[in-house]
């Protein structure tokens, strides 16, 4: 099963319906003035078991949406660091220029946090492996 987060102005209950179709769940964040039953008198049971686990269980909610900013922050470094062109012109060059660009920007986040905590790695001279410290 997958999850799928989505911005309030995408909010429908066919987005709701297509992500739970396709095996998800879909923690999409209700406007300030979405209620569980239309102005009819009608509800759609996704649409009110959606937005009572919003209102009610919201730190349960929030942990599954935010998640979605975490991705957002990660393609925003990438785009800053690496520009947002991709230049190769074959699709498997593509793929590989973007994988690339993945390892690179994750090295660059290794080597800061090394040097933010003040982690010096110890590697096994035989092996080449790194060595966990002992607890």
């Amino acid at each position: 099963m997958w999850l799928r987060c989505r911005s309030r102005s995408r909010m429908a209950d066919a987005n709701l319906h297509a992500v739970e179709d396709a095996g998800g769940v879909p923690y999409i964040p209700f406007k300030k003035d979405a209620v569980a039953v239309r102005k009819d008198g009608t509800a759609d049971p996704l649409w009110t078991k959606m937005y009572h686990l919003f209102t009610m269980q919201e730190a349960e909610f929030n942990r599954h949406y935010h998640k979605r900013s975490n991705v957002e922050t990660v393609f925003h470094m990438l785009k800053a660091k690496f520009g947002d062109r991709v230049r190769a012109k074959t699709p498997v060059a593509q793929v590989n220029e973007v994988l690339m660009k993945a390892l690179c920007h994750n090295l660059v986040v290794l080597v800061h946090t090394m040097y933010a905590l003040d982690v010096v790695p110890a590697f096994d001279p035989q092996g080449g492996h790194l060595l966990r410290p002992a607890a």
